[in-house]
């Protein structure tokens, strides 16, 4: 993903980052009102807090209303605040009910989140849990559990202080989609109950229970995929008040370039050093096709490694998909979200590969179908195969999630990489695949829809499985350290020079030019990373503006793509946003799209600003010509504005 906020640059495209940043919802709701909330054996409010700030909460009543029965009731609320896009709302309000010896015999679920409801309802009979999964996306399923010695996982801390003198031990919980495995240490178990409980996927938290069963704290240092985890837990009946409070932005993998790299497409071969603490340098995977470890150190218990990431020409040669490899086994095989023997991804799979027998065009072909066919939203939750193709939107894990089960369903053996990506001068938390080839893995990243060269992404771990990709993720995070340190790129055409040079802007790197009216407007040049910015501005107008951003993108991608996905950024983040027109343009002799929407902005003095888009993708190169003036006055800078976009021309 690459922004600018200002009211000039939001480009969003599904390469973006994994950055979700957690704040409280303030929910208005009744469940002290609820007839069942009347004598209950114990009731927790739960802050949920990271880095000492607040962002959630969950409320858990247990009751027993006769001697046969125990029922839970839960009710939960967050709040995902994502980079570049609205707040996603998410609740959650749950029941459950066990015998008396927590076994489950019944639950029913809800949740909403932004683009999608769900209701989970489940049962157990003749030792099997029946559940049905119906939601406003995915439409209705049903599955069905092994339900012997399986407890609800809101009864974990009942269960461990039925069995403390155990000291330690091991259950099964079901979470509502999963069963899993639990692994309990007990620590100390005078007045309060400490334990270390180990969730299968999971990293160990510490967890301290009350006489009653009531979690008193529990601190976990993790953040998966799956749901928000990253996270301390603290019961507080101030909770119940007001709590409002946005997390950093430092909050994920995101560590600011420190130095630009400008066009990425140019670069023929880049240094980079990273940096971390207290993780063994054997738990990464930091070589593939195109990034190899040039150097590594560790002092006063800091480890640096320097890595070298070369630009990879994609071999276009002839690739067979060959018999199954030996050890490749778990790259084909299914695993939690990833479902290559599904009926729908079968279909999908077999009517991309029709007629072909070479790997790389079968390969190419699924990279385009995600490419055109799954909108980029930043969902709460991580999907499954299935789900994606039911709901063709999601984030960066879904679509490598969705194209490691199209290529395994057809024996390309498919993992999922993970680690940080170039965005818009930021390094931003990311997930793409590899391939197996000709006996090597080549990356590629099914976001921007290509096979992956030079130094775009820098890759820390990579897996056959989502949770295998998490161990490192989730220690890396506010423990990252990366540097430029050296990059060769193409040279420039021989005598252009970038800068200003009267009313005539030339840019060297991204091969152009613009001119802009000889007097009366003010012309400033700004850099953020590989973004540069060019404002124009008519002396002693206010609120009127012109703007070119110039930017790097992956050389598939269209300017259609890139005007529809700031399009999308830009209705979640404007104030009355209202697109007025949209359609086909040229920019010096090549196709480009524009688009035309107006908004509100201003705190004190309001004012509806009309915004004129034009976007131009040529060669991995982006350039956004924005015209902005006040309602009522466009057409008053209208040619003026035609004629700058007139004057652009690609050297």
């Amino acid at each position: 993903m690459k922004f600018m906020e200002e009211g000039r640059l939001i480009i969003m495209k599904k390469f973006t980052a994994i950055t979700l940043h957690v704040v409280f919802l303030l929910l208005l709701f009744l469940p002290l009102f609820h007839p069942a909330f009347a004598g209950a054996l114990k009731e927790s409010w739960l802050a949920f807090e990271r880095k000492g700030t607040v962002f959630g909460y969950e409320h858990v009543k247990m009751i027993a209303p006769d001697d046969k029965k125990i029922e839970y009731f839960v009710e939960r609320a967050f709040k995902i605040d994502v980079v570049g896009m609205s707040q996603q709302e998410i609740t959650e309000s749950v029941s459950l009910i066990t015998d008396k010896n927590l076994t489950p015999v019944s639950f029913d679920y809800s949740s909403s989140y932004k683009i999608k409801s769900e209701k989970i309802t489940g049962a157990a009979a003749d030792g099997k849990l029946k559940v049905r999964y119906d939601d406003t996306c995915g439409g209705l399923r049903e599955r069905t559990f092994d339900a012997a010695g399986v407890y609800f996982d809101v009864s974990i801390p009942d269960v461990i202080l039925k069995r403390a003198s155990e000291k330690e031990f091991s259950f099964k919980i079901f979470d509502l989609r999963n069963i899993r495995e639990v692994g309990v240490k007990v620590l100390k178990n005078e007045g309060t109950l400490e334990a270390e409980v180990t969730v299968a996927g999971n990293m160990p938290e510490k967890l301290t229970i009350a006489s009653d069963g009531r979690i008193v704290s529990s601190v976990r240092a993790v953040e998966t995929l799956k749901k928000v985890d990253n996270r301390t837990y603290q019961a507080d009946e101030k909770i119940k008040g007001k709590i409002a409070v946005i997390m950093n932005d430092d909050s994920d993998l995101t560590v600011d370039i420190d130095k630009p790299l400008g066009n990425i497409n140019k670069i023929k071969k880049a240094k980079i050093a990273v940096r971390w603490m207290n993780i063994p340098l054997s738990d990464f995977a930091l070589e593939d096709n195109r990034q190899k470890i040039v150097s590594d150190k560790f002092e006063n218990g800091v480890y640096e490694v320097a890595l070298e990431l070369s630009r990879v020409v994609p071999d276009s040669s002839t690739v067979a998909i060959s018999a199954p490899v030996p050890g490749m086994e778990k790259y084909i095989s299914e695993s939690e979200y990833i479902t290559p023997a599904d009926t729908a991804v079968v279909e999908l799979a077999n009517k991309l590969a029709a007629g072909e027998t070479d790997a790389v065009k079968i390969i190419k072909n699924i990279l385009k179908w995600i490419d055109e066919n799954i909108e980029t939203d930043f969902i709460a939750e991580t999907l499954s195969a299935p789900e994606v193709l039911k709901q063709k939107r999601g984030k960066c894990s879904e679509n490598a999630i969705v194209f490691a089960a199209l290529a395994r369903s057809l024996k390309i053996p498919a993992k999922l990489s993970l680690g940080v990506m170039n965005a818009g001068g930021r390094w931003m938390g990311h997930m793409w695949n590899e391939v197996y080839l000709s006996g090597k893995w080549v990356a590629v990243d099914p976001s921007p829809g290509e096979f992956v060269s030079g130094a775009t992404h820098i890759k820390f771990i990579d897996s056959d499985t989502v949770d295998g990709t998490q161990n490192v993720r989730v220690k890396l995070i506010d423990n990252l350290g990366i540097s430029v340190v050296d990059v060769e790129s193409e040279s420039a055409k021989a005598g252009v020079q970038t800068g200003i040079n009267g009313s005539v802007y030339t840019n060297a790197e991204y091969g152009c030019r613009i001119s802009f009216p000889k007097a009366g407007w003010k012309i400033v040049e700004e850099k953020k990373g590989d973004i540069v910015t060019i404002s124009a501005k008519p002396d002693g107008i206010e609120g009127v503006d012109f703007a070119l951003v110039i930017f790097s993108v992956p050389g598939s991608m269209s300017s259609k793509t890139i005007i529809d996905g700031r399009l999308s950024a830009l209705s979640s983040m404007m104030k009355d946003f209202k697109k007025t027109s949209e359609g086909a343009a040229k920019v010096s002799g090549r196709e480009a799209a524009r688009a035309r929407f107006t908004h509100t902005a201003g705190k004190k003095n309001k004012v509806t600003l009309v915004n004129d888009n034009t976007v131009l993708a040529d060669d991995g190169s982006g350039f956004l010509f924005a015209c902005i003036t006040p309602e009522g006055e466009f057409e008053k800078y209208e040619k003026e504005f035609e004629k700058i976009i007139a004057s652009f021309e690609l050297l």
